[in-house]
Parts: structure tokens; sequence; C-alpha cells
């Protein structure tokens, strides 16, 4: 009997994790695509590019060509393919909030359960304090939150928003991020960052687990000042010194991870950036 309940939820689970759309196959979307893969997961996955489709399809990924700023190619017979899943990840800079209205209409006829829509701590303004899931005053009016709603006020799918921090990781080295800057400003500002390996992990969880309905922050456990940071970072890849404004009082926003440390279970992998970049280990 306990056997047979184990390989019932093993093949449910496997149902639900037997297609994923992931919509964007950018630096975080491509490596998605890839992880899942290696999990023999059958991945849908969009681009804006019509040369980069067949090397998607060469990847072993069915591949479509969608662009959310082009409201009209969103009626195009291939939009309903592409849904054809049960877990959609989106994961666009985009901030155009009628293309969004357009993909919902289509999300609502297709097969998809769930969204997981990738946010940015963005959405909370420098108000110098400990910023958490719950901490509303601190949200800036902007249309990646106005975005956000679209997607956890509809009553047809379940959508799970992941807030990331800024990202790093492998070439995307924060000391590329200033290497032409003349003077950083707010060097006391804290830095918010979270390395892909992390992004990935905690994006597979939510999935595996059916976290549905949630909100989390997710950046590394520790913030150091931006001084700090990108000393070591500019240092590390063996470039001149920055020079800092002589800024006397600090603007920042601490980020705090605790919600999905304790919803999830999870530690992080890179807790300690600025570690990384002074072990010269980025």
């Amino acid at each position: 009997m306990e056997t047979n309940l184990l390989f019932g939820l093993i093949k449910t689970l496997n149902n639900l994790l037997a297609n994923i759309s992931i919509l964007g196959s950018g630096w975080l979307g491509l490596s998605l695509a890839n992880h899942f893969q290696e999990s023999h997961i059958s991945i849908n996955i969009s681009t804006r590019s019509e040369k980069k489709l067949s090397s998607l399809s060469s990847a072993g990924f069915s591949a479509f060509n969608i662009d959310l700023d082009s409201i009209d190619h969103l009626f195009d017979h291939s939009i309903q393919s592409f849904l054809s899943c049960s877990v959609l990840i989106i994961n666009i800079p985009s901030k155009n909030i009628e293309g969004f209205k357009k993909l919902i209409d289509q999300i609502e006829i297709s097969s998809i359960n769930n969204v997981l829509f990738i946010s940015s701590t963005s959405v909370y303004k420098e108000s110098n304090s400990i910023i958490t899931e719950d901490s509303y005053s601190d949200l800036l009016p902007c249309d990646l939150l106005t975005i956000e709603e679209l997607f956890t006020n509809n009553i047809n799918f379940d959508t799970t928003i992941i807030r990331f921090g800024g990202l790093v990781g492998y070439d995307r080295h924060p000391g590329k991020f200033i290497k032409n800057l003349r003077m950083i400003n707010n060097p006391l500002g804290k830095i918010n960052m979270i390395h892909r390996d992390d992004c990935i992990n905690i994006i597979d969880l939510v999935i595996h687990n059916s976290c549905w309905s949630e909100i989390f922050n997710c950046v590394a456990d520790l913030h150091p000042t931006r001084k700090d940071f990108y000393s070591a970072a500019l240092k590390q890849l063996s470039l001149a010194p920055a020079v800092f404004a002589d800024d006397s009082k600090a603007l920042f926003k601490i980020i705090s991870n605790q919600k999905v440390k304790s919803i999830l279970d999870y530690q992080f992998i890179y807790p300690d950036l600025l570690y990384l970049l002074q072990q010269d280990e980025f």
C-alpha cells in the first residue's frame, strides 16, 4: 500500500514537471532551461531573435519566437503551443503592461496552472531599513509592480513572485558593471545581490515543492557596502581602483532573505559574495 502510494506521488510529480515553459532565454533563462533539461524535463523556451531559434532547437528545446512588445504577435497560433505546459516561468525584462495583459488572456485559455514570475528587488525604495516581503510601505509605484499584481490578482492560475537582487555569477562579474564609471555614488550604500546558482536552486525548489501564491525576496545573506564590494570586484579583474563620491550620508535598503530560507528550508550556496571576490573565487 505504501509502495503504491509512493509510486503514485512520483508519477504525479513527473507529470507536473513533464513540461515547463520558460519565457525568455537570456543569461538566467537559458541556464535554467539547461538545469531542468538535465532532469529529463521537456522545455519550451522563447526568444525574440529569429537567429537564436535554431541554436535553441539544436540544444534540444522546443523553441518559439515570442515578442511581448509586439502585441499582435501574441495572437499567433504558436503562443498556445508554447503555453502547453503546467508551469510557466516568466523571465523577461519587458515592462509592457498591455503586452502582459494579452499574455494573461492567453494563459487563461491554456493548460497552465502555475506561473513563476521573476521580478526584482528594485520595486522597493531605499528607506535605510531592513525590507521584508511584508514591507508594503517600502514599495515603489512602478510598472513592474503593476505587472506583478496582474498575475497575483488573477484567479485562473496561481502565481509565485520571486524578487531577485542584482544578478551575478560566471561571465556576469560585478567589476564589469562599473569599470567605465568615473565615479561611484553612494559608497556607503548596501549591496543586495545573488549568484545565478542560488537563483536556479530557488526556482527549482519553488516548483518541486509546489510553493505557489507566495512572494520571495532573494538575495545573498550579507550586504557589504558598495565601496567595499566594488573595490574588491575591480581588484579581482586587475582594473584601476574606482573613485567614490564623498557622500557622508548613505542611502540603502537591506533586503531580508529570511522568508525563502524559512519556507523552502534553503541555505545559500554563496551567502557572502564579497568573500568570493576577496578569495578570487568569483
